[in-house]
């Protein structure tokens, strides 16, 4: 009986000890949760931390604290989500990327007839608009063009029922926006582009605001003396066009209109060096308030706008300008029609294109499969003239646009934030 209870008793031992190794090893195999801001693998996706509600402070309010202070919203890779909205509802405005990394969000209209000369600063570390210095005109569908010396070239615009011909610096040192020389024609809905030189071209628009007295003069502003000099025209007048740099330094002028209803099939090459404008090929599609990009590989992506129909003619093709061809070859379509997108367009540090605005959907672009793919989120509507800047971390900052109301357009305030 001893002997019995002996050789029990070692079972019983034998057993306790070889459930407590089963144990062991299953608790190793258990994942322990990890705070997202400990450690990430490449692969996962980025953590929302500590997401303010729009409008709530997002910034210390330590007067000068030890380091800056970081963005309190991590953007989902991949993923468009809201962000605090401006100060101001508004459209047609413009956004530029200053050298301190803040946008400059310039003019625009907060409801018809009523036109901006406000403007905010967006800073992309506190994830929040501040309101800035006012214009010293208010304005609508100008341009915004960064100077290399840091300035902001404000130009043109709609202000009241016609264009005007003033112009403007705003100074990010200073804050403040200094008149500088007038345009040789007051213009509107025209484009603006950085040359090589440092120069601006500016080309096209109308004076009116609507597609009748369209300009087909060009000039020229130098940022040394301060003025605009006329330089080439077009071969008819342009409105509601895009216009694109080149690595070469010329300037890709695409679509338009020239008059009511009716558009440009053509495309057309400035010279800086002879200070013309040549023809080079025709589009495979009329459109007009579209948006260009060019890619890495030096061919500019044509998409979105829409034909003499606005609306009930959205542009799904998109095509691409191949410069040592001067040709335009048809592309993939769009997952959804982008009308109204002067800056919808970017370029990302992947080489990709995010598509935004003119559409509740998002998009991107790869051209190494040259299809388009969904965005994960969406616009609450389908904003018209919104901006869009690719910022210094890589995001992109999508802002303002209207929506169509039964009593006219509605802008918004709200913004939102793509990272790829």
């Amino acid at each position: 009986m001893v002997i019995n209870s002996k050789k029990s008793l070692i079972s019983l031992l034998l057993l306790v000890l070889l459930t407590g190794l089963v144990l062991i090893a299953c608790a190793e195999q258990v994942s322990v949760p990890v705070s997202p801001s400990a450690t990430r693998s490449a692969s996962s996706p980025v953590f929302t931390q500590a997401v303010s509600p729009p409008g709530s402070a997002t910034a210390s309010n330590t007067a000068e604290p030890i380091s800056p202070t970081p963005a309190q919203t991590v953007t989902p890779v991949g993923q468009i989500v809201s962000t605090a909205p401006m100060s101001s509802s508004r459209a047609s405005h413009t956004a530029t990327l200053l050298p301190s990394g803040k946008v400059l969000i310039a003019g625009g209209f907060e409801r018809e007839g009523v036109f901006l000369a406000s403007t905010e600063l967006f800073d992309p570390l506190a994830n929040k608009f501040t309101p800035a210095q006012t214009m010293n005109q208010s304005r609508i569908s100008h341009t915004a063009t960064l100077l290399p010396g840091g300035k902001v070239l404000i130009v043109g615009g709609l202000s009241g029922r016609s264009a005007t011909n003033s112009a403007e610096l705003y100074d990010p040192g200073s804050g403040q926006f200094q008149l500088t020389g007038n345009l040789g024609e007051a213009r509107t809905d025209h484009t603006a582009t950085l040359l090589l030189d440092g120069k601006v071209l500016v080309v096209g628009g109308t004076t009116t605001g609507t597609q009748a007295g369209t300009l087909a003069t060009a000039e020229i502003y130098d940022p040394a003396t301060g003025q605009f000099q006329p330089t080439g025209s077009l071969s008819s007048g342009l409105t509601s066009h895009a216009s694109t740099l080149l690595p070469g330094g010329k300037v890709l002028i695409t679509g338009g209109a020239t008059a009511p209803h009716q558009l440009f099939a053509g495309a057309e090459l400035y010279d800086p060096a002879t200070s013309r404008f040549s023809p080079t090929g025709r589009l495979n599609f009329l459109r007009y308030k579209h948006t260009t990009t060019l890619l890495p590989d030096g061919e500019v992506l044509i998409l979105g706008g829409a034909d003499e129909r606005d609306w009930q003619g959205l542009r799904l093709p998109v095509e691409l300008y191949n410069p040592s061809r001067a040709a335009f070859v048809s592309g993939a379509d769009l997952l959804s029609g982008h009308f109204k997108i002067p800056t919808g367009a970017i370029l990302l540090a992947s080489g990709k294109v995010l598509v935004a605005g003119g559409s509740r959907q998002v998009e991107l672009y790869d051209p190494a499969t040259r299809r388009f793919s969904s965005v994960a989120g969406s616009l609450s509507d389908s904003f018209y003239f919104p901006t869009a800047t690719r910022l210094d971390d890589g995001r992109v900052l999508l802002v303002g646009g209207y929506s169509n109301g039964q009593r006219g357009p509605v802008c918004t305030p709200n913004a939102w934030l793509y990272q790829s």
